[in-house]
């Protein structure tokens, strides 16, 4: 009994979203920007460089990186 009881008090403070909510505030934010500032910097210097099949790739790299997708969702 005592361990029903425990249940239904977790399940009524945490919700439904929380598994998804904790995912979204486990991200480690400082990691991500900077990887994603990383590889835009790196995207910059090929620019002027000229090495435009670096630059698409590095494009699709940013496009694509979980870093990336995640910083587009949080804006």
């Amino acid at each position: 009994m005592a361990h029903e009881a425990k249940q239904n008090d977790d399940s009524a403070t945490v919700g439904a979203v929380s598994r998804e909510a904790g995912g979204w505030y486990a991200i480690n934010w400082q990691v991500i920007t900077a990887t994603f500032a990383d590889s835009k910097c790196v995207s910059c210097r090929q620019r002027k460089e000229s090495r435009w099949g670096k630059v698409r790739a590095l494009q699709r790299l940013l496009t694509h990186s979980y870093s990336g997708k995640v910083l587009a969702f949080d804006e």
